[in-house]
């Protein structure tokens, strides 16, 4: 009875090239979305926290300086510290600019899960995977890849590319 069972049984064979490109590639495409959504929620909190203690800060110097209470030698130097430290976060919210860069790394995560659902239709709507639909979609990966980069190196440019412009104007 136990040989019938094991006769009945059909063996699995080992995955194709093509297969297992695709289990790879849809392995690595979900770490990445992973990823991005991971430092989008971490990007997201830290805007937002730092834009909650900028206007925290801002809202307790004006209360201080117009309570006007004894001795105001005391008070305006708790102000003064406060307005500082309010220049210094404003400063950092500015030059990482975390909430646009919070929002790219949304629209990567979200891309990826597109990806994602591109190869897991691939890989259970046809028997006959290909090497060059799983070579498509990793040039699509390599894709979303390659614009958060060039999104990256091209604000940078410009950043310095208007200081330029500037000096050159004076």
């Amino acid at each position: 009875m136990n040989q019938a069972f094991n006769r009945d049984r059909k063996r699995s064979a080992p995955p194709s090239e093509a297969e297992a490109k695709l289990n790879y590639i849809i392995n690595q495409i979900s770490a990445y979305r992973t990823k991005y959504f991971i430092l989008h929620k971490v990007y997201r909190s830290l805007a937002f926290l730092l834009q909650f203690f900028i206007l925290v800060l801002s809202a307790g110097v004006t209360v201080i300086l117009g309570l006007n209470l004894d001795p105001p030698k005391i008070y305006n130097n708790i102000a003064l510290s406060l307005s500082a430290v309010t220049g210094v976060l404003t400063a950092l919210d500015s030059f990482f600019d975390l909430g646009p860069f919070s929002i790219k790394c949304r629209e990567a995560a979200d891309k990826f899960e597109l990806l994602k659902l591109k190869g897991s239709f691939l890989k259970t709507g046809n028997p006959d995977i290909t090497v060059e639909s799983v070579e498509e979609l990793k040039n699509e990966c390599e894709a979303i890849l390659l614009q958060l980069s060039s999104v990256h190196k091209e604000e940078k440019a410009e950043e310095e590319g208007l200081e330029i412009k500037d000096t050159l104007k004076n």
